[in-house]
């Protein structure tokens, strides 16, 4: 992020004052945090996001835990653990266990996908689709439990999304985005008001989370679009492929990147 851009974003000599802190955020988007937001979310609404709401519900809690984890990170939160512990060797650690894990999942998913290509009969085995392109069925004879629908359903749709977001977010410690983050913003709020600044930021913070809201967003509106449903659903095992290589990149680019750091 280039400092003086974001500082200079908050006066009005610049035309349009929020250009560039949007643009900022924006660049700053293309990073290996947020395509591991990206990719976690995805994995996460292909098992709980059977309606909107729950889609909406989701994607609004892990948005905010996100943001607020960079947001902490940024402004020094989580300094004090440099004097205790090996912080980066951590976040090594970290990273290395999130790309074993992609790793595991995307070769998990090209096997399935192999086979899949690999069958011949006319009522083969077709591939799971996610959940928010399934057909949702009432189940019958279901017993009501009022209270346990409530606890499982703040447990999938508030508490995960909320460990989620903000586990992911906890990556970009000791980033040097974040650390400009945090001198940028400390530095906007010595000149402009602080409500403004933390105006500022939330600009910033919904630019830099746009990959993830555009996912979000077309996700809501491909549940009521039967049309674009079923050119998903037809083009699904080319989806299928598509996102297990994108898994098996995202997780060896991770580990290339911490034996980088060791060299």
């Amino acid at each position: 992020m280039r400092k003086k851009d974001f500082i200079s974003g908050l006066t009005p000599c610049n035309g349009f004052v929020f250009s560039p802190v949007l643009l900022d955020g924006i660049s700053n988007s293309f990073s290996l945090c947020m395509i591991l937001a990206l990719l976690f979310f995805v994995m996460y609404l292909s098992y709980v996001g059977t309606t909107k709401e729950k889609v909406f519900l989701v994607g609004l809690v892990y948005f905010i835990s996100f943001a607020r984890m960079n947001y902490l990170v940024a402004m020094g939160s989580f300094d004090i653990l440099y004097s205790f512990v090996d912080v980066e060797r951590i976040i090594r650690i970290a990273y290395l266990v999130v790309a074993f894990g992609l790793i595991a999942v995307g070769l998990s998913m090209f096997f399935k996908w192999a086979i899949f290509k690999r069958q011949v009969s006319a009522d083969k085995i077709a591939l799971r689709l996610p959940a928010f392109l399934r057909e949702q069925t009432v189940l019958e004879g279901r017993k009501k439990t009022f209270f346990v629908d409530i606890l499982l359903g703040l447990l999938l749709f508030v508490f995960v999304p909320f460990a989620i977001g903000h586990t992911v977010g906890l990556l970009s410690l000791g980033s040097a985005q974040s650390v400009e983050l945090g001198y940028s913003f400390l530095a906007v709020v010595r000149v402009e008001s602080l409500k403004f600044s933390y105006f500022k930021l939330f600009l910033y913070f919904i630019s830099y989370m746009l990959p993830l809201i555009v996912v979000w967003f077309f996700i809501m509106f491909s549940m009521q679009n039967k049309s674009v449903v079923n050119n998903l659903k037809t083009h699904f095992s080319l989806m299928f492929m598509i996102f297990s290589a994108a898994l098996l990149s995202v997780g060896v680019s991770c580990v290339l990147l911490v034996f980088n750091k060791l060299l």
